[in-house]
């Protein structure tokens, strides 16, 4: 799966590092040595970024890239393997192995999340929330290779009220313009909601609910009132939920969360040699 990243971003993380020239490869005259540049996992984990690393090792000016480990898989060794002059292959060196360590990173926290939720309600599923840092394609494919779902990438997805919104109309009003909305068209419309008569409303309408910052015992009335009126209604909990957390949170249909954003990186480095 590789992600719609545009090239000129590509371009731009490969200037940026890069700068000018490449001072070190200039003077120690090397630049045209032919050689390989090996990627590598020194410690286990859900690889991803694999296909963009090899798109920045192309840019950079190698002459071929082999992929040799599947992304979503647990690896540990060898993931990647580009050929070409030194050059090219110190340009794109840093980049393509940063893209790799972050999004298996992100990769790996999600796993562990969604593992963790498993095990104790099959049924619920981590949501990932749209609060990733720049370059958010490389995060979202990295929440995905971990096997969670995005709640939405971007605004036109899926339809999420919030008090942001409510601040200029009334809920009543809301609920209404979603149920009349040609607009929807199938798409998935959740509102935020504070109190449990906020919750009700929304599930009257047939719409799913999403809590914020409840503890477990107050979550788990809510969502028992809520299936009360509507058993079809998904409700949703976000807030503070991480991987020490989640599995108490488990009576949840979603869990929201933007935990995995902030893993650490996988520890990956690159090995050169000529050929």
């Amino acid at each position: 799966m590789k992600m719609v990243i545009p090239t000129y971003l590509y371009d731009h993380w490969i200037m940026e590092d890069v700068g000018p020239f490449d001072s070190t490869t200039f003077i120690l005259q090397i630049g045209e040595k032919k050689g390989k540049a090996e990627v590598i996992t020194r410690e286990e984990g859900i690889i991803c970024g694999l296909e963009e690393a090899k798109e920045i090792y192309l840019r950079a000016g190698a002459e071929e890239v082999e992929v040799v480990a599947r992304e979503g898989e647990k690896v540990k060794g060898t993931v990647l393997i580009a050929y070409g002059k030194a050059e090219a292959l110190h340009k794109a060196w840093r980049v393509a192995q940063n893209a790799v360590a972050i999004a298996s990173g992100v990769a790996t926290y999600t796993r562990k999340m969604v593992d963790a939720l498993k095990e104790v309600n099959p049924r619920a599923k981590i949501v990932v929330a749209r609060k990733a840092p720049p370059c958010r394609a490389l995060y979202y494919k990295g929440v995905l290779c971990g096997g969670a779902a995005l709640h939405r990438s971007t605004l036109s997805d899926t339809i999420l009220v919030f008090k942001n919104h409510l601040v200029f109309t009334d809920l009543k009003q809301a609920l209404e313009n979603m149920r009349e909305s040609p607009l929807i068209m199938g798409k998935r419309v959740i509102f935020e909601v504070d109190t449990l008569e906020e919750a009700l409303e929304v599930a009257r309408y047939g719409f799913d609910v999403q809590l914020d910052h409840m503890t477990p015992e107050e979550l788990k009335k809510v969502i028992e009132k809520v299936k009360s009126v509507n058993p079809n209604v998904d409700v949703y909990v976000g807030g503070g939920i991480n991987l020490n957390n989640v599995r108490d949170y488990a009576i949840a249909d979603g869990i929201v969360t933007s935990a995995p954003y902030w893993a650490k990186p996988l520890d990956v480095t690159t090995r050169m040699s000529p050929i």
